[in-house]
């Protein structure tokens, strides 16, 4: 859930309590350069997660803890407490992204907050830093130019949203991109042709799709598919709007396709393997390795076979 405040003064007053409630040790760690994410263990420690590893900052009291995440949800105008013990929103501060769980569903308050990158890494930036080769991002330059539509998948931490951004960076800023969330993670373009559209209780993302239609995009990208509207997604991309990016919760191609079909189904519908694989062109895996963020995978899907389901293939050049 997202909180806009068009009022300045009630604006300002909303993050007056915002750090408040977080408290000086969070507040530091989450305005500290290079964060990325920043948790509140069960046993009461601050931990700071950045490209050097996780380090424990300090301590927050269950009290202050659960304070926080009460607080949360009533500036969002939700309750937390033992029926509602989940709370998923937006921080202006930091454009972050907080999650806090209360008792019972855990043993204490347990808090994690999501730091997006600062700015959109370019193609360029990741082969310097050794995350893709120059082969495999030229491979993605043309798979953006030539309208490809491109899967993500990743595991949680493993940048999979940030490699997103990137790729819809390289988009022809003309094009008219619409880009749909349940919360705003993505890096933002710069292009006044873009336009963001988020989920509200009575929006998810299924009729987000079905609303694009009608905005008349270019190209229709996903944060991430985790339900039904992966179907919509697949029906749009494939009926005159190419090149689209989604990401998706996997471990590598083949299970990102197992996952994408489940996803499909949840949709009320059978399974569609013939779909997908007449509509994603691209799987790129990135993954959190020892040596650091690395693009484990890239496929192409070649084709389907009813016997032996999706085919895919390398694309290298």
């Amino acid at each position: 859930m997202s909180l806009h405040i068009i009022n300045p003064t009630v604006r300002e007053r909303v993050e007056a309590q915002l750090r408040l409630a977080l408290g000086p040790l969070m507040l530091a760690a989450l305005e500290a350069p290079g964060t990325i994410e920043v948790m509140r263990d069960p046993d009461g420690a601050v931990v700071v997660e950045n490209r050097e590893g996780r380090r424990v900052v300090g301590a927050m009291s269950d009290l202050q803890a659960e304070t926080a995440i009460i607080t949360i949800a009533a500036l969002h105008s939700r309750l937390a407490n033992a029926l509602s013990p989940v709370v998923e929103a937006e921080l202006p501060i930091a454009n972050a992204r907080f999650t806090g769980v209360l008792a019972p569903m855990a043993a204490t308050p347990t808090i994690s907050i999501r730091v997006p990158a600062a700015s959109i890494y370019a193609l360029d930036d990741y082969v310097r830093q050794g995350v893709m080769s120059a082969r495999q991002a030229r491979r993605f330059a043309r798979a953006i130019q030539t309208r490809q539509n491109i899967l993500v998948p990743g595991a949680t931490g493993s940048g999979k949203t940030t490699l997103a951004s990137t790729l819809i960076s390289a988009i022809d800023p003309t094009e008219r991109v619409v880009v749909l969330e349940e919360l705003s993670e993505l890096v933002r373009r710069t292009s006044r042709h873009t336009v963001y559209l988020r989920t509200t209780p009575g929006h998810d993302l299924t009729r987000l799709v079905r609303t694009t239609m009608r905005l008349k995009p270019d190209r229709i990208v996903i944060g991430e598919v985790r339900g039904g509207e992966a179907l919509a997604l697949l029906k749009a991309w494939l009926t005159g709007h190419p090149g689209g990016v989604t990401t998706i919760h996997a471990s590598d191609a083949t299970t990102a396709l197992l996952r994408l079909d489940n996803l499909v189904q949840e949709a009320g519908g059978p399974s569609q393997p013939r779909l997908i694989s007449e509509t994603i062109d691209l799987i790129v895996t990135i993954a959190m390795t020892p040596a650091g963020r690395r693009v484990t995978e890239l496929a192409t899907i070649t084709g389907y076979d009813s016997r032996t389901g999706h085919t895919t293939g390398p694309a290298e050049d």
